[in-house]
């Protein structure tokens, strides 16, 4: 769990190699398929400016390894046809990215 600077509060779950792909991939989708939020693209409206000197050892590389998960749960929200659409773009079914989603949702409601 993680504060910011302006008082919101996130947290960062641990995903294996496979879900982070899966999930990487759908967010790249979703950035292009969906409208964005105030016109916002979530990408670079959330991005990470992190200091030259950071001493936590992060980079700006560092801060593309995290899957967002307010967008990737947009999937969710999308009519059963559109679904299908974009599992089948990714190379996977609907079911998985589904199942991913749960789970990422049941590591998160820890906190």
């Amino acid at each position: 769990m993680f504060g910011t600077l302006d008082g919101a509060l996130g947290t960062l779950v641990p995903l294996s190699e496979k879900v982070y792909r899966r999930l990487h991939m759908l967010q790249s989708c979703l950035g292009t398929h969906s409208p964005h939020v105030g016109g916002l693209n979530p990408r670079g409206a959330r991005i990470s400016r992190l200091p030259r000197n950071s001493s936590l050892g992060l980079t700006q590389q560092s801060s593309r390894n995290i899957v967002d998960g307010d967008v990737v749960w947009e999937f969710v929200y999308l009519s059963a046809p559109e679904k299908l659409e974009i599992a089948k773009r990714l190379g996977t079914t609907k079911q998985q990215l589904m199942d991913d989603l749960i789970e990422l949702e049941r590591v998160s409601t820890h906190f």
